[in-house]
C-alpha cells in the first residue's frame, strides 16, 4: 500500500476535517478509512468479495492474468485510501479547513476536492498501464482505472453514467486548469511530473466498455463505491464523536447458537422435532403432520445442497412458509460459510409488519436486546417504542442509531422490495451505503411474483451474479413461484428446489380441497353489480352466517358495491370496506377485528368484507367464502389463500366473476400475465390443481420474445447499460414501481384506541418545524422525522395527477387543511376514512 504521505510535499499540515476537539489531518483520516476497510474484511468478507469479483472479470471471454488481477486489486484499495488526496488543494485548505498556514494566491480558486482526487489518482497510476500491462490488455485496464477515478469523483454525490462525456470533459478541463495554474497542486509531490500529464491516451481508452462481461464488472464497481463511501462515513463519524469507533452488528457464532436454541424452544419446533422422531405424534392433527413433513423435507434438501446460492421454497398457502424460512436461514448461518445476517424482503408493508410480529413471537424483546430485529421502511421510526423500552434508563446514542440505519447494520432486517432494490441499484451516496454490507447475507425474497414481470429477466441475472460474488444465499418463496432461473441467457438452471416434489403437497386434499372453486359466474360473461348482489342474497339464504370476502380490481366498483350491501345488510351483519385509500391504522383495526377470536373461535362469524387487491399476498385473514373479479392467475390464487387459511373448516368456497376487465385496462402495462385468464378452461384446471407451470411458461415465452425485439427495452440494451456503468439507466430499468403518484396530507382529527386524539394540522406543523430547525443536528432531525412519518402515515393518501386543492406543499406532499370535508365516518370502526370521490367532486366544483 502506497502511503499518502508519499504524495504530499507540504510544511503546513494538510487537514481533512475540523470541528472536533482538534483538526484531523488527511493522513489521519486516510488511515482511519483503511481501518474500517480492514474491519469489513475481517468481519464481513470484503476481501473475499473483491477477489471473487476480480476473478470473475472477463476480457474478450478470458479471465485476467494473475498479475493484472493483482493490479486491479491494488487500484481498488488504493482508490479508497487516496480518495481524499484532492484535499491538498490550497483553496480547500484555506476556505473549508480554515487552515491559517495555507495562503491562496487567487481568492476565486475552486475549493472542490473530489474531482482533483480523481485526476491525481489517474496521474499516479496511469503510468502502470504502459509499464506493467501487456499491450493487448492496456485498453481494458485503462478503462478499469478510469472507472475507479469516476467513482472517486462521485464520493460526495450520486452516480450517473461513466461513459457520458460529461465526466471526461470535466476531468480534461480541470487538468488543463491545473497545468496552467500549478499552485492548485503546490502540495503534491509529483507536481512537476503532472505538468507533462496527457489525457489524450485516456480518452482513447475510456471507451473500452464492450469487451468484458457486464455483471462482475458492474458489481465490482458498486462494491468499490460502497466500500469507499461507507468507510469514509465511518471514519468521519468517528472523528465527529471524539474518536470512538462504532462497532459492527453482524451475527457472531454465539448469536447464531442463541438464535437456534431460542427457536428450537418454541412449541411449534418442539412439535416438529417430536414428529421427526415419531411420525404418529400428529395423527390426530393431519394439518400439523403435513406441515411437519414439508418443513423437514425443505430442511433436508437445504442441508444436502449448501453449496448452492439460490433456493426456491414453493409451498402451499397455510403450510408455514414463514416458520420454514426462519429455520432455513438459521441452517445457512450454521453452515460455516461466513454468513452473518438475515434480510427479509417483502413487496408490501403489511407483510413487513406481519413477519416482524411473527419473529417477535419467536424471539422476544429481552432476546432482541442482544440480537436486534429491525424493520426498515418508510413508516417505521429509526428508534421504536420497543427500542426505548429495551434500553431502559440508559440514553440512546442517536448518532449511532442513525448511522446503523444508514448502513443497514442489523443482524436481522425486515424491509421492502423497493428498499432492497435501492440498495442494489440506487444512484445516491446514501442509498449505496448498505451495498457492501450485503456481503455474507441470507436474503429471503417473498412473493416475488408480484414484482414487475417485465423485469424478471434482469432481476434473475443480477440475483445470480450477486449471490455468487457477494456470498449471498437467496431463498425465494411463494405459493405461486415463477422459476426465474429459466430466464437466464446461458440456459442453466442455477436454483435449487427445496421441495422438488411440491406437487404431492399441493395435491394433498388438506390443501387442494380446503376451498371449493366455482366458475359458473364466469359463464354469465360480464356481470353487473345487480347480478352480483342478487347472487350474494341467494347465497346468504342458502348458507346462513358466513365470513365472506369480495375482492374487486377497482376502487370504484368496491365502493359502489359496499354502498349497496351496507344499505341492505347493515343491521344484520358488519359490512366492511377496505381499499388502497385507507390509512394503515384503519387497515390494522379492520384486520384485527376480522381475526379476533375468543376461545379459538372467530368473534365475527357473520361478516362481509369488501376489498380491493390490498388483501392479497399473504395478508393474514381467514374467511369462509370468497368472491373475486378475475385478473391474473397468480392473483386469483391469492384469493384462495385468504379462505380457510387454517385448513380446519369445511364448506368453504370461492367464486370467480368478471365485472371489470383487467386485460383491457392494463393492455399497455407490459404485464404478460394478462394475456389469458380464468375464462380459459385450461387455466381453470390449473388453478384447481395448483399447477402454475403452464401459466408462467407462457409469461416466460412472451418475456423472451420481447427481450429480443429491436428497441431500447431489449436485453442487449440493458446488458450494455450494465457493462458501460450507466448507473442512471440501470436504476431506471430496475424500478419496481412505475406509477407516479402525488401524496395528499389530509388534516383531520384522528382518535386512537386509547382515546388519544391526534390533530393532523399539529402533526404537519411539527413536521415542517423539524425540517426547518437549523439548531437540530442531522441525527436528531432524522430520528424526529422518522417518528413523525409513522404518524403522518395515518393522514397521507396517494392520488394520480396533480392535486387541485391544497394549502401547503413540501416536495410532492400536499397539505389539505380542511381535511374533514373529504372524510366520512366508517360505520364498522367508527373511524374517519378518506373519500377520494368527495375530494374529486369538490375540486371539480371549483371550476363549475
Amino acid at each position: 500500500m502506497r502511503r499518502i504521505r508519499e504524495y504530499i510535499d507540504a510544511a503546513p499540515p494538510i487537514l481533512a476535517h475540523i470541528g472536533g476537539a482538534k483538526p484531523e489531518t488527511l493522513e489521519e483520516h486516510s488511515k482511519l478509512v483503511m481501518d474500517f476497510v480492514h474491519l469489513l474484511e475481517e468481519e464481513n468478507g470484503l476481501k473475499e468479495a473483491v477477489e471473487r469479483c476480480i476473478n470473475a472479470l472477463r476480457f474478450k471471454g478470458e479471465s485476467l492474468p494473475e498479475t493484472l488481477q493483482s493490479l486491479v486489486t491494488e487500484w481498488f484499495y488504493q482508490g479508497i485510501y487516496l480518495h481524499d488526496l484532492g484535499k491538498i488543494n490550497p483553496a480547500f485548505q484555506s476556505k473549508k479547513m480554515k487552515n491559517e498556514q495555507v495562503d491562496i494566491q487567487k481568492k476565486e480558486m475552486d475549493s472542490k476536492h473530489s474531482l482533483l482526487s480523481s485526476l491525481l489518482f489517474l496521474d499516479i497510476f496511469y503510468s502502470e498501464i504502459e509499464e506493467k500491462v501487456p499491450r493487448n490488455y492496456q485498453a481494458f485496464m485503462a478503462h478499469v482505472l478510469y472507472c475507479f477515478t469516476y467513482l472517486i469523483s462521485r464520493h460526495h454525490t450520486y452516480l450517473e453514467n461513466v461513459s457520458d462525456d460529461k465526466y471526461f470533459d470535466a476531468l480534461e478541463e480541470l487538468c488543463s486548469r491545473v497545468q496552467r495554474h500549478p499552485y492548485y497542486i503546490q502540495f503534491y509531490r509529483e507536481a512537476k511530473k503532472f505538468a507533462e500529464f496527457d489525457l489524450t491516451g485516456v480518452e482513447d481508452y475510456q471507451r473500452e466498455q464492450d469487451s468484458h462481461e457486464p455483471f462482475s464488472f458492474y458489481i465490482l464497481m458498486k462494491l468499490f463505491y460502497s466500500a469507499l463511501v461507507v468507510c469514509d462515513f465511518y471514519a468521519t463519524y468517528t472523528y465527529n464523536v471524539g474518536g470512538q469507533k462504532p462497532g459492527f452488528r453482524f451475527l457472531t457464532e454465539h448469536h447464531i447458537k442463541d438464535l437456534r436454541k431460542t427457536y428450537e424452544d418454541t412449541e411449534v419446533l418442539k412439535g416438529i422435532r417430536r414428529f421427526q422422531q415419531d411420525p404418529s405424534s400428529f395423527d390426530n392433527i393431519p394439518i400439523n403432520s403435513l406441515r411437519s413433513q414439508i418443513f423437514l423435507e425443505a430442511e433436508t434438501q437445504l442441508l444436502n445442497r449448501l453449496d448452492k446460492n439460490i433456493f426456491y421454497l414453493e409451498s402451499p398457502t397455510g403450510s408455514g412458509k414463514t416458520n420454514m424460512s426462519i429455520n432455513l436461514a438459521l441452517r445457512l448461518l450454521e453452515s460455516g460459510q461466513s454468513l452473518n445476517k438475515i434480510i427479509y424482503v417483502f413487496p408490501f408493508n403489511t407483510l413487513v409488519e406481519q413477519t416482524k410480529a411473527s419473529l417477535d413471537q419467536v424471539f422476544p424483546d429481552d432476546f432482541q436486546t442482544k440480537v436486534p430485529i429491525k424493520v426498515v421502511n418508510s413508516v417505521t421510526p429509526i428508534i421504536t417504542k420497543e427500542d426505548k423500552r429495551n434500553h431502559g434508563e440508559k440514553p440512546i446514542d442517536l448518532k449511532e442509531e442513525v448511522l446503523m440505519r444508514q448502513m443497514l447494520q442489523y443482524p436481522i432486517t425486515v424491509t421492502s422490495h423497493v428498499n432492497f432494490f435501492n440498495y442494489l441499484f440506487g444512484q445516491g451516496r446514501e442509498s449505496n451505503l448498505p451495498f457492501v454490507h450485503l456481503c455474507n447475507s441470507v436474503v429471503i425474497l417473498d412473493e416475488i411474483q408480484s414484482y414487475r414481470n417485465d423485469r424478471w429477466i434482469e432481476i434473475i441475472h443480477f440475483l445470480e451474479s450477486l449471490s455468487e460474488l457477494l456470498n449471498m444465499k437467496i431463498i425465494i418463496m411463494s405459493a405461486t413461484l415463477p422459476k426465474l432461473d429459466r430466464l437466464l441467457l446461458h440456459g442453466k438452471e442455477v436454483a435449487t428446489e427445496l421441495l422438488p416434489n411440491a406437487r404431492k403437497y399441493y395435491e394433498n386434499p388438506i390443501f387442494k380441497d380446503r376451498v371449493h372453486v366455482h366458475f359458473e359466474l364466469l359463464e354469465k360473461g360480464t356481470m353487473d353489480l345487480d347480478e352480483l348482489e342478487e347472487f350474494l342474497d341467494q347465497l346468504i339464504i342458502e348458507k346462513g352466517p358466513k365470513r365472506i370476502l369480495f375482492e374487486f380490481v377497482t376502487k370504484r366498483s368496491a365502493r359502489e358495491f359496499h354502498r349497496r350491501i351496507l344499505e341492505k345488510y347493515e343491521k344484520k351483519r358488519p359490512v366492511i370496506l377496505l381499499t388502497g385509500d385507507d390509512h394503515s391504522y384503519y387497515r390494522k383495526k379492520v384486520i384485527e377485528a376480522i381475526n379476533k377470536k375468543e376461545e379459538g373461535v372467530f368473534q365475527l362469524q357473520d361478516v362481509i368484507l369488501i376489498a380491493t387487491q390490498v388483501v392479497e399476498a399473504g395478508v393474514d385473514i381467514d374467511m369462509d367464502i370468497g368472491f373475486k373479479n378475475i385478473s391474473t392467475l397468480d392473483s386469483d390464487e391469492q384469493l384462495l389463500g385468504r379462505i380457510n387459511r387454517s385448513c380446519l373448516r369445511e364448506d368453504c368456497h370461492a367464486y370467480f366473476f368478471l365485472l371489470d376487465d383487467v386485460s383491457k385496462k392494463l393492455k399497455n402495462s407490459n404485464d404478460y400475465r394478462l394475456e389469458k385468464d380464468l375464462r380459459d378452461r385450461e387455466y381453470q384446471n390449473d388453478l384447481i390443481n395448483k399447477d402454475f407451470h403452464r401459466f408462467y411458461q407462457n409469461v416466460f415465452r412472451r418475456l423472451i420474445e420481447t427481450s429480443q425485439e429491436r428497441n431500447n427495452h431489449n436485453i442487449e440494451h440493458f446488458l450494455y447499460m450494465v457493462q458501460s456503468l450507466n448507473f442512471g439507466g440501470v436504476a431506471d430499468q430496475m424500478k419496481l414501481i412505475e406509477q407516479q403518484t402525488n401524496t395528499l396530507f389530509i388534516a383531520y382529527l384522528l382518535e386512537l384506541d386509547n382515546q388519544e386524539k391526534v390533530d393532523g394540522r399539529e402533526i404537519w406543523n411539527q413536521y415542517k418545524s423539524v425540517l426547518k430547525d437549523s439548531q437540530l443536528d442531522y441525527a436528531e432531525r432524522q430520528v424526529k422525522l422518522s417518528e413523525l412519518r409513522q404518524i403522518m402515515d395515518y393522514f397521507t393518501f396517494n392520488i394520480f395527477g396533480e392535486p387541485v386543492i391544497n394549502d401547503d406543499q413540501l416536495g410532492n406532499l400536499y397539505f389539505v387543511e380542511k381535511g374533514e370535508l373529504y372524510m366520512e365516518i366508517d360505520p364498522f370502526t367508527h373511524m374517519q376514512r378518506f373519500n377520494p370521490q368527495k375530494y374529486q367532486k369538490t375540486s371539480e366544483d371549483i371550476f363549475i
